[in-house]
């Protein structure tokens, strides 16, 4: 009998079961054979201490390895070198086999790091449940323990750092039919890890097809099979066990929204969750088809709708400039002509969606960047989540000739800080191109980060719709002049500490010194740039009456053409309609010249005196309830999340209602920026609940309608 484990660890920034290496062992657990000869003692994954090496202690608790596997990232491959190493100086004779997206497939590149980790045995550059039970038959023939046939060509066999045997092809399983293999979580293979995180925010991971049907040059998606479909037996299986275990799940699959099924798919989660006890599960993050989207804006629908979405719909374009989309292969791809059908379909009805930009491509300019991303604000996405291009080991970037036919720079980016240098984690981020020099690749970060605090924080996203509307004026053009006038025209040091504020407090310490103006440390909450930038400007009232009363300026001296009353009742619009964050009232009224809430409802304007009655009860996409305290409270306010800088219910009120002479009283819900009546909003999920629990018993849809009710008045659903 062998002692199996498997080593997995996480980024810095979440904790991700490792549901790579737990798929793999479902699927070895369906070769009978051979399982009965082989002991799986757990995962290594987390790591809550300085040094990777403390995990040592964790992986023969059940049981001295003789086997482990290594799932390798670009996030956690510094770790898993060291703590391998480790490993075989502890327990020689332990045959490690290592796979993943960080396994070099280049040549060169794969003997180099053969040669720097000889603590590897077999290596794995693809799918891997095939290449797996292969090698695993083979180390229990070499030990005479069980001998059966198995196929060397779908990996690699190395010694003391030389390659041995090479692989020769690789082998994927069936792509005829379904792949129906166990999922990790009805077996049980997570419950004991589950159990020993309890106080930890956990993402899942649901894979309901793999493969990718695009070959973008940046991704290394693409380069393997093409796309596989899991059963639906599985996929719920899966969702079922999800529901109550972890918080949020992950799709990993490419495209979801691409096949049929995936509409029924979202309908089971929204009905696991409901008849669940006891649902521990808020949220969803999900990659979406990129060429489906009337089945993607009805997934979205039902998500949203029943409170899963993190930050809506995908679009992820990556780039608006024509010849960047020949260059990278994605001019093949319908969402970068879609807008108007986007905005038509999305946007008029509340569901959030969002898009992801690249910066640094190939053929791109500053020029074309910003002009993209001013196009993509018109249409007032919830979110553009802005990258650098990152050099992946084995995307087609990675691989062949690129750097040198665009003059591709890249600067090393510590993304997993340590104490011990070598145990950082780094990425290679573009630092320049043929088309776009470093002092542009600077000057386009400081417009992306004020676009996040300024625009999609809502600092002054309502004078910007304005703006945008009546006098054509680009969402880029009010940001860069907002740069100039905060650097250079009006330089001072209100605005040198905004700068200061939205760089990263935990990865360039080294190089800025980060006033935080939340107490992360002590409330375990993760620190986000953008929401620590958010809180300088709207944290005190103070710091905010001076942020909006430099804006009257800004916005006199940059666009005289706006009539200069209109403008100061929309600044006092913008500027009450977002949550106060030193008080943090969960009321407030309000009273403006113009009818505010009527114009970005329909586009007209009308100069009547309206009084506004505003609340929130929750904040962020998992409806954190103000009972938790003003404190807490606050950080989802300012778009705080585990992860990333969250719009879903944060910064303004979302609900509450506004009066006039002329149109008389009406309550409100809010959703990316606008404005719908509360008694509609909800009217399709309605429909959908009833269509769920058609055949269900009656008290079942009763206490669905109910959840939604609550959902409706945006608090956090008790258990039914």
């Amino acid at each position: 009998m062998l002692n199996v484990h498997g080593i997995q660890l996480n980024a810095h920034y979440t904790v991700t079961l490792p549901v790579s290496i737990g798929t793999l062992w479902a699927y070895i657990t369906t070769r009978e054979d051979i399982t009965e000869h082989l002991n799986f003692t757990g995962f290594t994954v987390y790591q809550r201490t300085d040094t990777v090496l403390d995990l040592l202690d964790n992986i023969d608790k059940n049981g001295v390895p003789d086997v482990v596997m290594v799932s390798l990232y670009m996030w956690n491959r510094n770790r898993s070198n060291k703590l391998t190493k480790a490993l075989k100086e502890k327990w020689p004779h332990v045959k490690i086999i290592v796979g993943g997206n960080d396994v070099p497939q280049h040549p060169e590149r794969f003997k180099e790091f053969v040669n720097e980790n000889p603590q590897y045995d077999y290596y794995v550059n693809s799918e891997g449940e095939i290449p797996l039970e292969n090698i695993l038959r083979k180390i229990l023939s070499d030990k005479n323990i069980f001998v059966s046939d198995y196929l060397d060509d779908c990996f690699h066999i190395t010694e003391n750092g030389k390659v041995i045997s090479k692989s020769k092809t690789k082998r994927y399983l069936n792509h005829k039919g379904e792949l129906d293999f166990p999922s990790a979580c009805a077996i049980g293979l997570y419950d004991d890890l589950v159990a020993s995180l309890p106080d930890v925010e956990l993402q899942g991971v649901l894979e309901t097809n793999r493969g990718c049907p695009y070959s973008c040059t940046f991704c290394d998606w693409g380069l393997e099979e093409k796309m596989r479909k899991f059963s639906m037996r599985r996929i719920k299986e899966e969702l079922d066990w999800y529901i109550g275990n972890v918080h949020e799940i992950m799709l990993s699959d490419a495209n979801f929204g691409i096949l049929k099924r995936d509409i029924d798919i979202a309908k089971y989660l929204i009905k696991s969750k409901i008849l669940h006890p006891n649902p521990r599960l808020h949220s969803t993050a999900i990659t979406y088809a990129k060429n489906n989207k009337e089945r993607v804006v009805r997934i979205a629908e039902l998500l949203e709708k029943f409170d899963f979405s993190r930050s809506g719909a995908t679009f992820s374009l990556q780039s608006m400039n024509d010849p960047t989309l020949v260059a990278i292969r994605r001019d093949n791809m319908s969402i970068a002509k879609d807008f108007d059908w986007i905005a038509e379909n999305f946007t008029t009805r509340g569901i959030p969606y969002y898009h992801e930009m690249i910066m640094g491509m190939p053929l791109e300019t500053k020029e074309t960047f910003l002009t993209g991303m001013s196009k993509l604000l018109e249409y007032n996405p919830l979110e553009i989540n802005v990258y650098k291009l990152a050099w992946l080991e084995n995307s087609e970037i990675g691989l062949d000739g690129h750097t040198e036919k665009y003059q591709l720079e890249w600067a090393k980016f510590e993304q997993g800080p340590s104490i011990h240098d070598d145990e950082k984690e780094y990425a290679f981020i573009i630092d320049s191109t043929s088309t776009i020099s470093n002092a542009d690749m600077q000057y386009i970060r400081n417009i992306r980060d004020m676009i996040q605090i300024l625009w999609l924080g809502k600092s002054l996203f309502y004078i910007g719709r304005y703006l945008q509307q009546e006098y054509n004026i680009e969402a880029c053009d009010i940001i860069e002049n907002f740069y100039k006038y905060t650097t250079v025209d009006n330089k001072n040091e209100y605005w040198d500490t905004l700068y200061l504020s939205k760089e990263d407090a935990v990865r360039d310490s080294g190089n800025f010194k980060v006033p935080l103006w939340y107490n992360y440390g002590t409330n375990r909450y993760k620190f986000t740039r953008y929401t620590n930038a958010w809180l300088y400007l709207h944290g005190s009232i103070e710091r905010k009456e001076y942020f909006y009363k430099e804006m009257q300026k800004f916005f006199t001296l940059y666009y005289p053409q706006v009539d200069s009353y209109l403008l100061a009742d929309l600044i006092k619009f913008n500027k009450n309609i977002l949550v106060d964050g030193e008080n943090i009232n969960l009321e407030h009224t309000f009273e403006t010249e113009y009818s505010w809430i009527e114009y970005f409802t329909t586009k007209k304007l009308n100069k009547i005196t309206t009084t506004y009655n505003t609340k929130i009860e929750v904040a962020g996409n998992a409806k954190i309830p103000a009972s938790v305290g003003k404190e807490k409270f606050l950080y989802y306010v300012a778009g705080g999340h585990e992860f990333m800088f969250n719009k879903q219910n944060a910064f303004g009120y979302p609900e509450g209602s506004y009066t006039n002479k002329v149109s008389g009283d009406h309550s409100f819900i809010s959703r990316v920026g606008t404005f719908f009546p509360d008694g509609t909003y909800f009217d399709s999920a309605e429909d959908v609940l009833k269509e769920i629990f058609s055949e269900e018993k009656e008290h079942k849809l009763e206490n669905a309608q109910m959840r939604l009710k609550l959902s409706k008045n945006i608090t956090t659903p008790e258990v039914i």
